[in-house]
């Protein structure tokens, strides 16, 4: 399990340090490139379940950040902004489709506006939404619930969701029939019903 959180209270991430790219740009050096890129697609399909503790702005790369991780927990001071088309960039055009549906999703990429954490929880940014004190107890409750199930079948569900993404819906019946009968195939019933067979048996 992976819990990500902003340092302070203002901010989960207000996004890429501008001047530094000022600086690279000054210095005749390219932005960060491919490496940034592998960045984002490891975390997005990492094993391991990701989790945002949204304690404040979600502005351009961060906006981006939060949009990669599987579940996301803000508060009132959560807002979302994907500022890259105002800055003559681009980027969360194969994050937010998947979270939002294509509507929502361009709106939001076209536009670049501000997004308020009530909003964001209706559209589906937020998976939940608490007081700002309670974001990381919030996101850490639900890390350890997740840890306290089979982690095979936790991070076999979690490829399983990410490679149907455009599949038909014949196509991720079919890929999770096979994945039960090979590499997910589920513990003998014994061993996984093993504490309510015992409280039958007392």
């Amino acid at each position: 399990m992976i819990v990500f959180t902003g340092a302070g209270d203002r901010a989960f991430s207000a996004g890429t340090d501008i001047n530094e790219l000022a600086r690279l740009d000054e210095d005749g050096k390219p932005p960060p490139g491919d490496e940034l890129e592998d960045f984002w697609w490891r975390l997005a399909n990492t094993r391991k379940p990701t989790i945002g503790a949204l304690n404040g702005l979600c502005y351009g790369a961060g906006a981006l950040l939060a949009s990669s991780l599987d579940l996301r927990i803000g508060c009132t001071r959560t807002r979302f902004r994907f500022l890259a088309v105002k800055l003559g960039r681009l980027n969360s055009t194969w994050t937010l489709p998947t979270l939002l549906g294509m509507p929502a999703a361009k709106e939001l990429l076209l536009t670049g506006r501000v997004v308020e954490a009530e909003e964001a929880l209706r559209l589906g940014l937020l998976n939940s939404l608490v007081q700002p004190d309670q974001v990381l107890p919030a996101a850490l409750e639900v890390a350890n619930t997740i840890a306290a199930n089979d982690q095979r079948m936790v991070q076999g569900a979690k490829q399983m969701l990410n490679e149907g993404i455009g599949r038909s819906f014949r196509e991720r019946f079919e890929s999770e029939e096979a994945a039960v009968r090979g590499p997910l195939r589920p513990r003998p019933v014994s061993e996984a019903f093993k504490d309510f067979l015992a409280s039958k048996a007392s």
